[in-house]
């Protein structure tokens, strides 16, 4: 078994394509991959939000806040033994 570790961009449907050079020719291989995406992307953090997502939800619901509805008495049950 060999490990590879490359570093590769995905297109603009998110679809990532692999070539790997192997010296294994025309015989059938177990591959498996493991992704992860780096912290830092040329220079720029990546942001789990989108730009501007707090800007323009904060106060959203200020007008029509959300309300809790009771929730009911919770139902006696038999002791355990």
């Amino acid at each position: 078994m060999k490990s590879v570790t490359i570093k590769s961009k995905t297109d603009d449907r998110g679809v990532l394509r692999l070539q790997i050079p192997t010296d294994v020719k025309e015989r059938i291989v177990d591959v498996v991959v493991i992704y992860d995406t780096p912290k830092h992307n040329g220079g720029e953090e990546e942001q789990a939000w989108p730009e501007g997502y707090f800007s323009e939800t904060y106060g959203a619901l200020a007008s029509n806040p959300l309300e809790r509805l009771p929730q009911g008495e919770i139902p006696e049950r038999e002791q355990l033994q």
